[in-house]
């Protein structure tokens, strides 16, 4: 049986948080804006008949803490997403 994988489409402005899986903060996961992303960073393969696609990489403002950081988009939760963007997508 062949299973293929489709990734969540980020784009510059999204409001996100980092997964569970690299929370680190006691105050609990980061909140942060993204405003970069290199679409196909990292590659996709395809592995006993399962196809994963290449994964973007984002840059991200962590709000709070005011750092930028670069991350594989898997690593990290849409909050929200401009209404603007969503209304004028061509």
């Amino acid at each position: 049986m062949t299973e293929t994988f489709e990734k969540f489409r980020f784009e510059i402005g999204d409001v996100v948080r980092e997964s569970d899986l690299i929370a680190w903060s006691s105050d609990g996961p980061l909140l942060g804006l993204i405003i970069n992303i290199k679409r196909g960073h990292y590659f996709g393969y395809a592995m006993y008949g399962e196809s994963f696609p290449a994964i973007d990489r984002v840059t991200v403002l962590w709000l709070k803490e005011g750092f930028i950081e670069s991350l594989p988009s898997d690593l990290l939760i849409l909050i929200t997403r401009d209404p603007y963007y969503q209304k004028n997508k061509s």
